[in-house]
């Protein structure tokens, strides 16, 4: 009986190490996205190759895995506060930053929804 040989393609890899909340892994690149990393482009890069975008990837890596509140301050601006733990991975995080509320605008507008329960017109002093 004769053996056939395997054929074998040879193939090349790009990897790079990448941040993520607490450590760093290895990510595998495209060679198109390879091809355009630098320095200046490597959160895009790595956002892409992770399928986020490199704002949300960069966004992920800075706030070490903690969503971000939802809400918006007295003074128009976006909550500081965290949402639950940090280190979520970006599966998890995704879906939750700047979508959920912290404790204190979770507070306020189960407030606002008791007093509308109870038919008295809610009075809100605007967000905190």
């Amino acid at each position: 009986m004769r053996h056939r040989a395997r054929q074998f393609h040879p193939r090349v890899q790009f990897y790079v190490w990448a941040e993520v909340p607490g450590a760093s892994r290895e990510v595998v690149l495209t060679e198109e996205q390879a091809a355009g990393f630098t320095n200046a482009t490597a959160d895009a890069v790595i956002g892409e190759a992770l399928g986020v975008s490199g704002p949300t990837y960069r966004r992920w890596v800075d706030r070490d895995g903690r969503p971000q509140c939802g809400g918006v301050t007295r003074t128009g601006k976006p909550c500081e506060h965290g949402v639950g733990p940090s280190r979520q991975d970006l599966e998890s995080f995704v879906p939750k930053d700047r979508r959920m509320l912290c404790a204190i605008h979770r507070d306020m507008r189960d407030r606002e929804n008791v007093i509308e329960l109870h038919g008295r017109k809610a009075r809100s002093n605007g967000p905190v």
